[in-house]
């Protein structure tokens, strides 16, 4: 078993954030270890409180929807 990886908001952003430099590093982090991730409830917080208030253009996977990132999480 693998250890779990917690991920802070600030690297949530980086990966969606287009217009980031440290995008691409951002979104290869969170692949390559899509299966050990672990988010706390105050970091999808914060990652919604700074989006808009940060110059950043969002940019989601067309293929996530509500439902498939509902079935992607696991609720401790």
């Amino acid at each position: 078993m693998k250890d779990e990886i917690f991920i802070d908001s600030n690297i949530l952003i980086y990966a969606v954030s287009q217009n980031s430099p440290k995008c691409d590093i951002a979104r290869q982090l969170l692949m390559e270890n899509v299966e050990q991730i672990t988010v706390s409830s105050q970091v999808i917080k914060e990652m919604a409180k700074l989006i808009p208030s940060t110059n950043c253009t969002p940019v989601l996977p067309p293929w996530l929807d509500t439902g498939q990132a509902r079935g992607c999480c696991e609720i401790w």
